[in-house]
């Protein structure tokens, strides 16, 4: 992907990593949703509830579920500094 990852600065996960107290929730959310985005792409629903519009919000992105997948995975290789 060539396009830097445009996140909205006020989104509940930038809140929740900059918070003490909830930064392990944060990057905990992050691998469930690769996870769940994974198992999205490939045309499998991960729970009942799951809607690619919450994991949009919560993360303050926008795109389709492979660009999603695509910028997720990128945002945690940034945050845990694997390559």
């Amino acid at each position: 992907m060539s396009k830097p990852i445009e996140i909205d600065g006020d989104c509940q996960f930038m809140q929740d990593l900059h918070h003490e107290q909830r930064h392990k929730m944060a990057l905990y959310n992050l691998a469930v949703a690769k996870g769940q985005l994974r198992l999205f792409n490939k045309g499998i629903l991960p729970t009942r509830s799951f809607r690619l519009k919450n994991v949009k919000e919560y993360f303050g992105m926008n795109g389709n579920k492979k660009v999603m997948l695509d910028k997720i995975t990128l945002l945690q290789d940034v945050l845990t500094g694997a390559k």
